[in-house]
């Protein structure tokens, strides 16, 4: 039985999996130095050194899972080619109450029913708090309409806390706008195609804003408990999702923005500028720098990169673990 695993490729040291140290065996490198001792034991004429790759891409393949394929990517190149080509599919977890998925549908829809009529933030600093509790009460009272057919009393009565709860932190995101530079909205829900080295991708913008310099800040909303980020603290790509979105735009993007709106506090991290008054921005060419990082990922996800990374970073080792063994035999 010949086992083999990748070797360093452009990233992080790569091992078997570890449900091989219950079993005796003889670990030899495929390194230069050491094929002499490998072929003293199996014969030269056996050894053949593997480059561990998909098929690349070809110009008619569909691909799943769209940011989130290339997210994995970045992680987890093995994942990317599973998740995103072989359309391998987790099963959502069981969850009481609300899911995560439907929480952040509600508050899309909700967001999106608020500001489709605004032109930007002179509409918004118009607005008393009488008009503004009106206008959310509205919003949520449209979006909720979504959910709550064909379901039972429980349920609704669920929707019904999950929309007082949004009522609250709505009220408060409002006024956090209020803070910006000026903006106009220029786009919500709008969809845009991205293709690059035959990656082809469909997406869905959130929200883009036009600043006073005419240049673009593109937003995503996040629902979630934890502040989502888009940069490392080493100011390298978190996130993969903005900077795809960013190069669907033919207009200058000054800015890429998450907006993590929870109970607890309305959260805005992001790449470049555009969404604070004081924000000094300590390199302009950052969001060039991160897009070719970004530009990289794509690239080896259409060559068929199906690295899995062992070491290194911590979002990687969760998809390793249950992938690992499908690469091995």
């Amino acid at each position: 039985c010949v086992m083999t695993w990748s070797k360093i490729r452009n990233g992080d040291l790569q091992s078997p999996s570890q449900i091989l140290n219950d079993y005796s065996l003889q670990k030899f490198s495929l390194s230069t130095q050491q094929n002499s001792l490998i072929e003293e034991h199996i014969g030269a004429d056996c050894i053949e050194h593997e480059d561990q790759r998909a098929p690349m891409l070809t110009s008619d393949e569909f691909i799943l899972g769209g940011a989130y394929t290339i997210q994995h990517q970045k992680e987890n190149p093995f994942a990317g080619f599973v998740y995103g080509r072989l359309g391998v599919k987790k099963i959502e977890a069981f969850n009481k109450g609300l899911t995560p998925r439907v929480r952040g549908q509600f508050l899309h829809q909700a967001l999106f029913e608020l500001l489709k009529n605004t032109k930007g933030q002179i509409d918004l600093s118009s607005w008393t708090l009488p008009e503004k509790s009106k206008r959310i009460s509205d919003a949520l009272d449209k979006s909720i309409k979504l959910f709550d057919e064909h379901t039972d009393d429980s349920y609704k009565e669920i929707l019904s806390l999950e929309k007082n709860r949004l009522f609250k932190v709505l009220l408060k995101y409002l006024d956090t706008e209020l803070d910006r530079p000026s903006f106009i909205i220029k786009g919500l829900e709008k969809e845009v195609f991205y293709e690059k080295y035959g990656v082809k991708l469909k997406f869905r913008i959130d929200r883009i804003d036009q600043l006073n310099n005419n240049e673009l800040l593109i937003i995503d909303y996040k629902s979630s408990s934890e502040d989502k980020r888009i940069l490392s603290k080493d100011r390298t790509v978190h996130d993969v999702q903005p900077f795809l979105y960013k190069d669907t735009q033919s207009v200058p993007v000054a800015g890429l923005l998450f907006i993590t709106l929870n109970s607890k506090k309305i959260a805005k991290r992001g790449a470049g500028y555009g969404w604070t008054k004081q924000q000094k921005l300590d390199d302009p060419e950052e969001l060039i720098s991160c897009s070719k990082e970004v530009d990289v990922i794509v690239k080896s996800f259409a060559k068929g990169d199906i690295r899995i990374p062992l070491f290194g970073q911590k979002e990687s080792s969760k998809e390793s673990r249950p992938l690992a063994i499908l690469t091995r035999f």
